[in-house]
């Protein structure tokens, strides 16, 4: 909730809420801090048919392009190693 209330206040650098109050950092989508929804999109990403079980730094890119949240490349290669 902070991030949203400063972004709406324009103190966050590249972050906005749409109408629908989605948060956004540029285009990518904010995932909350839900771990539950970080290992459903890591998850994904990992075990996809075409995915090939890759290492972090491969797979922290599919998600990068469509999502953000803090410490995100710290928790995909965390999500990786286990």
């Amino acid at each position: 909730m902070k991030l949203k209330d400063d972004a709406l206040e324009g103190k966050k650098q590249g972050f906005k809420v749409d109408d629908d109050g989605t948060s956004r950092f540029g285009t990518r989508l904010c995932v909350p801090s839900d771990e539950g929804s970080k290992n459903e999109i890591m998850a994904k990403a990992h075990c996809t048919p075409y995915s090939i079980h890759q290492g972090g730094t491969k797979m922290y890119r599919y998600p990068r392009e469509s999502f953000w949240w803090n410490d995100m490349k710290r928790e995909t290669a965390k999500y990786v190693s286990t």
